[in-house]
């Protein structure tokens, strides 16, 4: 936010870059994704990445803290084996 002094332009130069970092990683991967999914994959990304810092300013990190917290929590029950 403060490099562009806009909120808006900070918001989405922030989801391009993580559409960005989501194909380059797509393309490091040995065997290439199927279109759709590469495009629900997008879309996900994006509207994670814009909600994330929606509700960054809205109610600061401890918002976004528990919002990742809740979303990589779904991974829990893997690791503990169920």
């Amino acid at each position: 936010m403060r490099l562009f002094r806009n909120q808006t332009v900070a918001t989405w130069v922030t989801v391009a870059f993580s559409v960005l970092v989501l194909g380059l990683k797509s393309n490091s991967s040995p065997a290439p994704l199927p279109a759709l999914l590469l495009l629900a994959l997008a879309a996900v990304r994006i509207a994670s990445v814009y909600f994330a810092v929606w509700f960054y300013v809205r109610g600061g990190i401890f918002l976004t803290w528990w919002l990742v917290l809740l979303m990589e929590a779904r991974n829990l029950l893997t690791f503990a084996g169920f």
